[in-house]
Formats: C-alpha cells, sequence, structure tokens
C-alpha cells in the first residue's frame, strides 16, 4: 500500500493588507484598488488567497510590516461603552 504525504502547511495565513493598480483589478472575488485594504487569509480559502499573492498586479504585504512600515494603521482598541441613562 502507497504511503501518503501529509499536506504542507501554508503560509497563506494571517491579515495581509492587499494594493492594487488605479484602474482596479478583481482576483480572488474581490476588488482591489489603489487604496490598501486589509484581507484575511484565513478566511477567504487558500485558493483565493494563492491567486490574490500571486498576481504580479497587486502588492500583498503582512499587516505586521504593512504597519511597522506605516503603510497603514494599527487597529485602534475598542472604545468602553458608555453607561446608559437611568429612565426618568
Amino acid at each position: 500500500m502507497a504511503k501518503t504525504e501529509p499536506k504542507p502547511e501554508t503560509a497563506l495565513t494571517g491579515v495581509y493588507v492587499v494594493r492594487g493598480p488605479e484602474d482596479g483589478r478583481f482576483r480572488g472575488g474581490l476588488l482591489f484598488g489603489p487604496i490598501p485594504q486589509e484581507v484575511n487569509f484565513d478566511e477567504i480559502g487558500a485558493e483565493r488567497a494563492t491567486a490574490i499573492v500571486m498576481d504580479p498586479e497587486l502588492s500583498v504585504i503582512p499587516k505586521s510590516i504593512a504597519v511597522a512600515a506605516r503603510l497603514v494603521e494599527p487597529a485602534k482598541p475598542a472604545e468602553p461603552a458608555a453607561p446608559e441613562k437611568p429612565a426618568a
């Protein structure tokens, strides 16, 4: 009986910042333009993530690097909810 090899782990996980050309570009079912947008590769699946990464017209950078390079703003902490006013 043939032994099956385990599937290799993909490095395409986590949140990436993707930027496309000025006139826009569809890839992996998403539209990318000149404004950077965050894409969670864990949510879209390996096939779509690979299509985005392999497209030479798209710039794809891990979010941690994009934040360090100040290409995007870091996530802001959630603000506490305002206390409810008692009914008069």
